[in-house]
């Protein structure tokens, strides 16, 4: 029998190889965006746990090019709070191994 990869471990395999987003991981597992928000909040959750964590590069808006450092959220912002374009680029994401502390 041969084994497959559920979704989680192929957004894993991609994200620790390179920097996507939601929409590239998209297109790459050819699966809705909506999933794919759906499966990076569970690997954010559970990723601390494998000595990995996801870091999110912050969305930011084309137009003024304001930064969203303060937010979390995987998903892309609607609009700019500055000057109110929907011209945002969507965060990017990457899972990294986490350096363990030397004594």
């Amino acid at each position: 029998m041969e084994r497959t990869e559920t979704i989680r471990q192929k957004i894993t395999a991609l994200l620790e190889r390179t920097q996507l987003s939601a929409k590239d991981l998209s297109g790459e597992i050819a699966t809705s965006e909506k999933d794919i928000y759906d499966h990076l909040a569970h690997i954010q959750k559970t990723s601390n746990k494998r000595d990995r964590h996801l870091v999110v590069t912050p969305a930011h808006c084309r137009k003024c090019g304001f930064q969203f450092k303060k937010r979390n959220r995987v998903t892309r912002p609607g609009k700019c709070p500055l000057c109110r374009s929907e011209l945002i680029v969507a965060p990017l994401l990457l899972i990294e191994k986490a350096e363990k502390e030397m004594e």
